[in-house]
């Protein structure tokens, strides 16, 4: 390689490094619109969750009867309401553990 070769080729490769360095993050606007898409998901994820969990509940007999309200925040699932037995809140919280995506349980159920 001679020396003019050599000369573009580090004049290329040093204009290429300042460019990718100097290049512009997203702009604030740009920012606001990728958290708002983001928070979008989340609720539409969490959404997703209650209806899997509220789906579980009807499902089982054993609390077809029971007043069991589903909220999900941030894949965290709050159990609100009223069951029959001591032993339904248990069962209610692991019923609601294993639904895909639950990150954790919040039971604030009583009992009648």
């Amino acid at each position: 390689m001679n020396t003019t070769t050599k000369i573009v080729l580090a004049v290329a490769l040093a204009c290429t490094v300042s460019a990718c360095g100097s290049a512009p993050g997203p702009t604030v606007r740009e920012r606001r619109a990728a958290a708002a898409l983001d928070n979008r998901g989340q609720y539409l994820e969490d959404q997703g969750i209650t209806s899997k969990v509220a789906a579980v509940f009807t499902a089982e007999p054993r609390f077809r009867a029971s007043e069991i309200h589903v909220t999900t925040i941030d894949n965290v699932v709050m159990l609100t309401g009223v069951v029959r037995n001591g032993s339904d809140i248990g069962y209610a919280e692991d019923l609601a553990r294993s639904v895909e995506g639950v990150r954790g349980v919040a039971n604030r159920l009583t009992v009648n």
